[in-house]
């Protein structure tokens, strides 16, 4: 018997971000933002470090500007404070990173329980 994963079905409310007056959805992690914190993390590691705040906010800088061409890095140092950097990284970047775990179920489990789309 086979179990399914389907992750074109996950739920996952939609989540917006405003700062400095223009609004970002944080839903969903691009890939390249993901891999890069991975690398700089691999690098850290090797420094006997941890992942630093400027990592985040180059990989946040990254994530925005995939959305709004126009962010640059003096737009979001005028924009976002220390404060509000370490903010996104919990409220974003930490249960994005760590998501809860999913698992393979019988196939007609996936019908019974997702949800409907609107």
């Amino acid at each position: 018997m086979a179990k399914y994963l389907n992750l074109d079905d996950i739920n996952s409310e939609k989540r917006l971000l405003t700062v400095g007056g223009k609004e970002f959805d944080v839903t969903e992690m691009p890939i390249k933002v993901m891999l890069f914190l991975n690398s700089r993390t691999v690098e850290r590691r090797k420094e006997n470090s941890e992942v630093l705040f400027s990592d985040y906010f180059d990989a946040l800088h990254t994530w925005f500007k995939e959305q709004n061409g126009d962010i640059t890095t003096a737009w979001m140092e005028e924009h976002i404070g220390g404060s509000q950097l370490k903010q996104i990284i919990h409220a974003v970047f930490v249960p994005l990173l760590n998501p809860s775990p999913v698992a393979f179920v019988e196939k007609e489990a996936l019908t019974k329980t997702a949800p409907k789309k609107e």
